[in-house]
């Protein structure tokens, strides 16, 4: 398993990031470069960025190197031993050069009420040059007044008699068992160890070398403890960098499989330490470099511990060698010479060749409180099954099974086969098992088959085969059942399957299968994410997502590779639960993707149930846009959206996707919102904000209401969707002249009979209603209101609310549909502010105004623009790019890996670095404006998913 950490710093200075026991040494840690940050910002995302500047990102393909070092920025590093001095020769020439230093007497004072602590000299020149003074390692402060000192880690160098002056209040700021380093750069360093406190305040000289002739954890007053508190992931033999490091001039990442912390604690001689006494090791003592150690049989299994200074953390480096178990302890001599061996851990290397049969036991898994059990993978990689036919069942009582218990942390099941091939290994979910998978990563030889009775949710895991469902099986993906929520994390990248009487319960499910690499294989993969073969059923709400297109031309259609498909039902009725949701979206919201993928598929098959379907279609960037529903079949869902993918950029042969195809069936109870995709000239036309593309949340709901329902066609017509006739242009039976109205020849009528408009208003009809009226953001400072052409409007008369009345803002003609309400002192715009909106259309006769009825309230806010985005790879890091946003305060960027998303940067810039990445790794980026606005942020809509792989 690999972990991947990394560090980005700012201003710099030299540092050691891990230092070893020299006879743990390796090469894996030589040249290692460690800058650190020295602001105080505690922002620790935005530490993670550096924003490049403007200028520096004109040249897109311009490949730049890291600046030279500088005195600023960084200086070349190298490890040193945690245990060795670390001196030069030449330094160690001139210390013994220097005067030896003097001898140290104790004495407690008290005066004007208040009481010292203080060290006389045998030398008595030495005070006048002391320069600094250390506390068990810490500087302390040096005041120009005793009456400075109360309580203060600090001191006063006395010329009155040549001392140094502590505070004494109350035992004294100078404890038993401190350390004091005095420095003179004549002398050399004075070591004294405070003996005793109060009135019995005493040092004495201290040798940090020679323990003080103690032994065992006692000084003869306090005792150290020392434990290890974590735990070692488990390796297989020859396994590389387990917690490896490897480090440029601004930056270091590992990859740490180790997560043990030395801990220690001080107690009084007789008492055992509580839950408060343990600290980090480098917060509770100091620690004699010469004679701690980490203990470790290196030689058997080719590993040695590493101890950082800075976070009492051990890791392990060098390369498993032989299976086996091996104990890992620290032994710990502190500068106060007490000396104490922790508990052990044991560390386990695994050969490779096990098999799931022989590990996947209960008594290798731990009981719970209920009876049931959880596996926690060992070792992480399993490719062998074993069994017969390489088939394994899952112990019914296992409920849990765990690949790590990091998040994006793998166990590892199976192994690759090629995309033409069908996996070659099966594993069981029997009935009575209720089992969840939790950071785990299924390859694409591993078939997971849920029986009657089974139960499979996934969380946190990429599946790369197929889960295939039986009657009576039961799968959920990425939902907590217990807190009744929607998770994210988890993937389906093979396919699953729902086979007659399989039910699918509370999920969001989507597909990275383009984006991730099949083992060294890159997939070209258009089959759905989701096959229904026979009578299945939706339990809750069910959402589902194709992967964006992959990359080269489809030799089935002779065009690029279309984006996957959601959802596809072969010969079977799917079946929504009372009030459920079954959303589908066809691949295709990046620009990547050329052809759009439809959202459902149907062959000779029906979607039914009192529930809601949701389809809508992929976008295509420079081809066709995918359908809503493609292929022959029913709907017959209490209501449907269904909506095309637009074609954007497209050629002039290309098509945008219909919202369903005229072989697709709209039974009559079924309430219809249906739209066509559109086809897109420009760049800055935004598409519909319908797509799902935050996998971190389920879709939301609202954007899918249906408030004006499409008639259905009549039967032989081909359907239209979106483009629902008005009530008033179809005339009804009654409407058609009767002959008898029409007069004979030789009733020639009197013009007095002829009607006049003014006399017969009945004549005159009234202007249609108006609909599809919406009020969208078009910047940070106006909106965008548009609506349905009403049949007989002369124009359209726009009012918005204040208060509780309406105020006209717009009379527009008939010919526009649209209008851009901008910010002005007679009707201001405030970013993130709802604004609501009537309409009503009028006819003119004759000078006079005949007005129709005013359409429903609807609402609408200005949010800053979103953006467009551009990722390049670099030398340094993952470079960004975005367009400037009009009335923009600043902006937020986004980091996706696998499914997980993180904040990384929040800038006034619209340039960055990102260098917290690594190589053969793929990420994904966002980035959305926001204006500042009484203080508080308000956010516009997101830019796309860029994605990028290093």
């Amino acid at each position: 398993m690999k972990r991947h950490i990394a560090f980005w710093v700012s201003a710099m200075m030299t540092v050691n990031l891990f230092t070893a026991v020299p006879a743990f040494a390796t090469d894996d840690f030589s040249d290692v470069e460690v800058a650190v940050q020295e602001d105080s910002n505690e922002d620790a995302e935005e530490m993670e960025i550096q924003d490049s500047t403007e200028e520096d990102f004109e040249d897109e393909d311009a490949v730049t190197e890291d600046r030279a070092a500088s005195d600023s920025e960084v200086d070349s590093v190298t490890d040193v031993d945690l245990f060795s001095d670390g001196d030069s020769e030449n330094a160690v020439a001139e210390y013994q050069q220097l005067k030896d230093a003097p001898t140290a007497e104790a004495e407690q004072e008290s005066g004007f009420g208040s009481d010292y602590q203080k060290l006389l000299f045998s030398d008595g020149t030495y005070a006048g040059g002391v320069s600094q003074i250390l506390v068990n390692g810490n500087v302390w402060e040096k005041v120009s007044s005793k009456y400075s000192l109360f309580r203060r880690n600090a001191y006063y160098m006395d010329s009155s008699d040549a001392s140094v002056v502590f505070d004494g209040s109350g035992n004294g700021i100078l404890t038993n068992g401190d350390i004091i380093t005095i420095k003179n750069p004549s002398y050399q360093d004075l070591l004294l160890r405070v003996k005793g406190s109060g009135s019995d305040f005493a040092v004495e000289p201290y040798d940090p070398n020679s323990g003080n002739d103690k032994e065992g954890p006692s000084d003869g007053q306090n005792t150290l403890y020392v434990r290890l508190n974590g735990y070692f992931e488990s390796a297989l033999t020859g396994q590389q960098k387990y917690d490896a490091i490897s480090g440029a001039s601004t930056s270091v990442s590992t990859n740490k499989n180790s997560n043990v912390i030395v801990e220690a604690a001080v107690v009084p001689d007789g008492t055992t330490p509580g839950k408060n006494d343990w600290k980090p090791l480098h917060e509770a003592v100091t620690v004699n470099t010469k004679k701690t150690s980490v203990n470790i049989d290196t030689e058997s299994c080719g590993m040695s511990g590493v101890y950082s200074i800075y976070d009492s953390s051990l890791s392990l480096s060098g390369v498993p060698d032989q299976p086996g178990s091996y104990p890992v302890s620290v032994t710990v001599t502190d500068q106060n010479g007490r000396t104490a061996t922790s508990n052990e851990l044991v560390f386990k290397v695994y050969s490779r060749t096990e098999k799931l049969s022989d590990c996947l036991k209960l008594e290798n898994a731990k009981q719970t409180a209920d009876g049931k059990y959880m596996y926690d993978m060992e070792p992480w990689a399993i490719a062998n099954f074993g069994g017969t036919n390489e088939t394994v069942t899952v112990p019914a009582q296992i409920k849990a099974w765990y690949g790590s218990h990091t998040s994006g942390t793998y166990g590892e099941l199976g192994y690759a086969v090629s995309e033409t091939e069908n996996p070659t290994q099966t594993l069981i979910i029997p009935n009575g098992c209720d089992l969840t998978l939790v950071n785990m990563k299924a390859f694409s030889s591993v078939r997971i088959i849920v029986q009657e009775g089974g139960r499979l949710c996934l969380r946190d895991s990429s599946m790369h085969g197929v889960i295939e469902v039986m009657n009576g099986g039961r799968v959920s993906v990425n939902y907590d059942n217990y807190g009744r929520s929607f998770l994210t994390g988890a993937s389906v990248n093979g396919q699953l399957i729902l086979n007659a009487g399989a039910i699918m319960e509370n999920s969001l499910i989507y597909s990275n299968t383009n984006f991730l690499a099949n083992g060294s294989e890159v997939r070209h993969n258009t089959s759905p994410v989701v096959l229904v073969k026979g009578d299945a059923s939706i339990e809750g709400e069910v959402y589902i997502r194709g992967d964006e297109a992959a990359t080269g031309t489809d030799p089935a259609t002779e065009k690029s590779y279309s984006g996957q498909p959601a959802l596809k039902i072969s010969g079977g009725t799917l079946t929504l639960s009372e009030n459920g949701v079954l959303g589908v979206y066809g691949g295709g919201r990046n620009a990547t993707t050329s052809v759009g993928g439809a959202a459902l598929i149907l062959d000779q098959g029906t979607v039914s149930g009192n529930g809601k379907l949701i389809a809508v279609g992929g976008n295509g960037t420079y081809d066709d846009g995918g359908n809503g529903i493609s292929g022959t079949g029913t709907i017959s869902t209490a209501s449907a959206w269904l909506e095309g993918g637009s074609a954007i950029l497209s050629k002039e042969a290309s098509v945008a996707g219909k919202a369903y195809v005229s072989s697709v069936n709209i039974a009559d109870q079924t309430t219809l919102k249906a739209i066509d995709g559109r086809k897109i000239s420009n760049n800055f036309e935004n598409t519909t904000e319908r797509q799902w593309n935050d996998i971190t949340t389920k879709p939301n709901l609202t954007l899918y209401e249906i408030t004006e329902p499409d008639e259905k066609p009549e039967p032989g017509e081909k359907p239209e969707p979106g483009e629902k006739p008005e009530p008033g242009e179809k005339p009804e039976p009654g409407e058609k002249p009767e002959p008898s109205e029409k007069p004979e020849p030789s009733e020639k009528p009197e013009p007095s009979e002829k009607p006049e408009p003014s006399t017969k208003p009945e004549t005159i009809k009234k202007p249609a209603n108006v609909n599809g009226a919406k009020a969208i953001s078009a910047g940070y400072n106006q909106i965008r209101i548009t609506w349905k052409k009403a049949a007989n409007a002369s124009g359209y008369i726009i009012e918005r609310k204040k208060g509780s009345k309406w105020q006209t803002i717009a009379n527009i003609k008939a010919s526009a549909l649209s209008y851009t309400q901008r910010n002005s002192k007679k009707y201001p715009i405030q970013t993130g502010r709802g604004y609501a909106y009537r309409i009503r259309a009028y006819r003119v006769v004759n000078g006079k105004y005949i007005y129709g009825e005013y359409s429903g309230a609807f609402s609408g806010k200005a949010l800053p623009a979103a953006t467009t985005l551009r990722v390049a790879g670099k030398s340094s890091g993952i470079r960004l790019s975005w367009r400037k946003v009009p009335g923009a305060s600043g902006y937020v960027v986004y980091r996706y890996i696998g499914g997980k998303r993180s904040r990384i940067a929040s800038t006034g810039k619209i340039t960055l670095i990102d260098r917290k990445v690594s190589k053969s790794r793929s990420y994904g980026y966002r980035v959305r404006a926001y204006r500042i606005v009484n203080g508080k942020r308000v956010y516009g809509s997101w830019s796309g998913l860029k994605r990028i792989r290093r």
